[in-house]
């Protein structure tokens, strides 16, 4: 029996939050911001949510993150972008720094999930976790942590490296999860990351999809 071809990716149209159009002048909450995105073998899976159901998980969470990136209006702030997966012949601890932490631009974030590899591999989250300790370093102001995962199999220690991260930043770090997964089990492992950090919150990526 043949497939069905999957639907393309939903359309989205962020809002137009440009200063000029709102008549504002938006202030950065924070200094920088660091993206780990999980490419792991799991997250080729089909995901079961709601908000493009049927696609896999990883095309899923980069949509969210593409949602995102189009929606932050013009500000001043800095990112960067991690991985981690995508590695059968490499070490299995591997992750991978996609850029350093930089001056956001949208085009800077959006050609980068476009080059990021199909998912494959274990996950050392827990590295990845230590990966943004380290960007942030170079960051003297608030910052905060985009976790996006199913949660799942999760490697390289990720509760005690989220110790470590609140250790070192105390109040100037927040961690945020996105859950793009099918397990209750995954969801959980995110929150308890959240609750290691004691700033943040843990949410789906159906609750933040729409515009």
């Amino acid at each position: 029996f043949l497939q069905k071809p999957v639907e393309p990716l939903e359309t989205f149209v962020p809002q137009n939050l440009d200063s000029e159009s709102q008549d504002v002048k938006y202030v950065p909450k924070i200094e920088s911001f660091v993206i780990i995105l999980d490419a792991s073998a799991s997250m080729e899976e089909v995901y079961n949510g709601t908000v493009n159901k049927g696609h896999s998980k990883f095309a899923v969470a980069k949509d969210i993150l593409m949602r995102m990136n189009h929606t932050l209006p013009e500000i001043d702030i800095n990112s960067a972008l991690v991985t981690f997966g995508h590695a059968f012949f490499k070490p299995l601890d591997n992750t991978f720094i996609v850029y350093e932490l930089t001056k956001h631009s949208r085009s800077l974030l959006e050609n980068a999930l476009n080059g990021a590899a199909i998912p494959q591999g274990c996950s050392p989250a827990g590295n990845a976790i230590k990966d943004a300790k380290n960007l942030l370093l170079t960051s003297g102001g608030q910052n905060a942590v985009v976790f996006v995962s199913d949660g799942e199999q999760l490697i390289g220690s990720p509760l005690s490296k989220a110790k470590d991260l609140k250790e070192m930043y105390g109040d100037r770090v927040c961690l945020y999860t996105i859950f793009v997964g099918n397990t209750a089990e995954g969801k959980e492992e995110l929150r308890d990351l959240v609750r290691e950090v004691q700033c943040g919150f843990s949410l789906t990526s159906d609750v933040i999809a729409s515009s």
